[in-house]
């Protein structure tokens, strides 16, 4: 199914009129209609706003809710300084995020980030893959063996902080200031679903 089929379904399975969509996220009909006609593509941020079902990201609580934080896998000391977490769903995908920031004594903190994108549609994968590789944390990285991760391709930088993993369905891209060891990384895979997307 090609992109323009795809925004003509979510948006008439929706049920809104061109212009009820454009007004929704503040563009022209005529932009939709190119769209629709596949003369443009959309940006994907504007894409992920067009169709959202869940609202911005909850802070309250957020410790809870996270499925995988840095005690999972070692003894952490006291309470985490800073810890975000949130869901988003559209009819494109799901993006969960979470960030755990805990105060250490030998480093300055220790830092947990991840974000997980899942989709049925390849083509969303695919941006979201070249967009997240080229940002800060990920930009540099380099390809390296996808088993330990049981992926089907993976990116870290030189000293293993910043990890990138693809999966049929799914994009995980994590940011730990400790290296996860190898059970950590199993540990991490089965918390955040991503064994049942490998092959």
């Amino acid at each position: 199914m090609e992109t323009k089929d795809v925004l003509f379904k979510l948006r008439t399975d929706k049920g809104l009129s061109q212009d009820e969509l454009a007004e929704k996220i503040f563009v022209t009909r005529q932009a939709v209609s190119r769209w629709e006609n596949g003369e443009t593509v959309p940006n994907m941020v504007v894409t992920a706003v067009a169709f959202t079902e869940n609202g911005p990201a909850e802070n309250r609580k957020a410790l809870a809710r996270l499925p995988l934080t840095q005690a999972d896998y070692c003894e952490m000391k006291g309470e985490p300084d800073h810890a975000e977490y949130s869901y988003q769903k559209s009819f494109f995908g799901s993006r969960l995020q979470g960030t755990v920031i805990w105060p250490n004594e030998e480093l300055e903190e220790n830092e947990l980030s991840y974000n997980v994108y899942r989709s049925e549609y390849a083509w969303v994968l695919h941006k979201i893959w070249e967009t997240e590789t080229d940002t800060m944390y990920y930009k540099g990285t380099k390809e390296t063996d996808p088993r330990p991760w049981k992926a089907l391709e993976v990116r870290r930088n030189k000293n293993g902080i910043a990890t990138c993993a693809r999966y049929e369905d799914a994009l995980l891209f994590l940011y730990a200031d400790t290296p996860p060891a190898a059970d950590q990384i199993e540990l991490t895979l089965e918390t955040l679903n991503l064994l049942k997307d490998t092959n």
